[in-house]
């Protein structure tokens, strides 16, 4: 039940997981954000959309319960195809636990879209941390709105951890998610 906008404005969302305040900032207008929630969002499933983008690069936890049970879904089972969810009809999304990144941890969640606050043609999550050494030692990359659900690209980041971050590496690693998914042709873009 918690609002968008109130994510959006918590001082310790900023301080403790910035790319979830950088990723609602993306969503929508502010009208959409001081109605919709956070749990509705994640549980709409649209593959473009910013919140379960993270959850999937966040390697999110969603706590569902029904009348008769509990249970605890991971993200990367939880989005099963377009709008669709490993959530039964009698269940509703109780709690989703994000799991925090190391904290000196860089993050980037940006999209392409035709307007700001249309939902995103692409966008992208990336969390990167770096170890003592300058190498790459913790990666998050994960991409919407290239198939019918958002998408974690392991490939990417196991091409990032234990490099040195530089120009080549990056475009390396976008390289690989590139080859990585299938995007739909729609009418606002081409394959």
């Amino acid at each position: 039940m918690v609002r968008q906008r109130d994510v959006e404005r918590s001082p310790s969302v900023a301080e403790r997981l910035p790319i979830l305040r950088e990723a609602i900032e993306q969503v929508g207008h502010p009208a959409i954000r001081n109605r919709g929630t956070v749990g509705g969002s994640l549980v709409h499933a649209d593959p473009s959309a910013e919140l379960p983008l993270l959850a999937v690069a966040l390697d999110a936890t969603f706590h569902l319960r029904s009348a008769q049970v509990s249970r605890s879904v991971p993200a990367k089972d939880f989005y099963q195809g377009y709008l669709l969810t490993d959530i039964a009809p009698d269940e509703l999304l109780v709690a989703t636990d994000f799991h925090l990144p190391p904290a000196d941890c860089g993050w980037c969640c940006t999209e392409i879209a035709r307007r700001h606050g249309d939902f995103a043609i692409v966008a992208v999550a990336v969390l990167l941390g770096c170890g003592r050494d300058r190498s790459v030692s913790f990666a998050r990359v994960a991409v919407g709105g290239v198939g019918p659900a958002p998408l974690r690209v392991t490939a990417a980041e196991h091409a990032l951890v234990g490099e040195r971050p530089d120009a080549e590496l990056f475009r390396r690693a976008a390289d690989i998610a590139a080859q990585a998914v299938e995007p739909p042709a729609d009418i606002h873009a081409s394959v």
